[in-house]
């Protein structure tokens, strides 16, 4: 009987935290552009492809609803520049759109670094 109540309290302590992880997103955005260079003067410049990243970034939010049309959340957005282009010019860890706050009737109230 004991080994049945031992069970089933290591799984119950296994699924709570899974249940409480399934409101977190993780995601991200990547623009790719792609030019195509042919200058009129050949004197000027070399015909050549070009492809190039802007902006990539990757985010991880959460939403929890508190009741009374209140929630709190949290996001925290870091730039990619650095590991996709190689330079150290990369803002770090949630330098970019980042913040945590409260929604509500009365609109958002939140703290963290927003352009």
């Amino acid at each position: 009987m004991n080994k049945k109540v031992m069970a089933m309290a290591v799984a119950g302590a296994l699924v709570v935290p899974a249940a409480a992880l399934a409101q977190v997103q993780i995601g991200g955005s990547l623009t790719v552009f792609y030019y195509q260079h042919e200058p009129d003067n050949n004197s000027v410049g070399q015909k050549g492809d070009i492809l190039e990243s802007s902006e990539p970034e990757i985010y991880v939010r959460a939403e929890e609803k508190l009741g009374g049309g209140l929630s709190a959340w949290f996001q925290c957005t870091s730039s990619m520049d650095g590991f996709i282009t190689g330079s150290s010019s990369a803002q770090g860890w949630c330098g970019r759109n980042s913040g945590v706050g409260f929604r509500g009737g009365f609109g958002n109230f939140f703290v963290g670094n927003w352009d």
